[in-house]
């Protein structure tokens, strides 16, 4: 543990990093959110992003695991605890393998295209890297993980505030 691991008030700091991965791995959601927005044709945007339906159909399937680890992120051990501490350390290994596939995707389509693609393909995979990196190398996202859902810290801190 420690001190930059937590605020002022002994909570524990979340990492940019894991906004950023998250976001990553659910932009497939964001982008069928942004299509639901154009009445006319909702599978324009979606087609404009990704170059075939199944593309698109795996992007959605490779985010899964993003959406189930910020759900529990924002639960803290509000709902079922016991489904919280399982799943919570098991998506600190998942979210780096959803990662690879994701990336493993785009290589994949980047070489069929023989890299004449939107100058966004080859940035998006260059960004899915970098966080690999950062997911795999950051010590700051091994202690968040370990201490989120630990409470021996914050009672701590409340019975000092108290």
């Amino acid at each position: 543990m420690l001190f930059r691991d937590f605020d002022l008030e002994g909570r524990v700091r979340v990492p940019v990093g894991f906004y950023l991965v998250v976001l990553y791995l659910c932009r497939g959601y964001f982008i069928w959110i942004m299509s639901l927005t154009h009445r006319d044709d909702p599978g324009l945007i979606i087609s404009l992003i990704y170059p075939s339906p199944s593309a698109f159909y795996l992007s959605m399937l490779v985010g899964v695991p993003g959406l189930i680890s910020y759900v529990l992120f924002l639960s803290k051990a509000r709902m079922v605890s016991v489904v919280e501490n399982f799943l919570w350390p098991i998506c600190r290994f998942l979210i780096p393998i959803s990662l690879l596939i994701d990336l493993s995707l785009q290589g994949i389509g980047l070489a069929q295209a023989k890299f004449l693609v939107h100058w966004s393909g080859p940035v998006i995979f260059i960004i899915g890297l970098y966080l690999f990196w950062y997911w795999i190398g950051s010590s700051r996202m091994k202690r968040f993980f370990s201490l989120w859902l630990d409470k021996s810290h914050e009672q701590k801190t409340t019975k000092e505030k108290g």
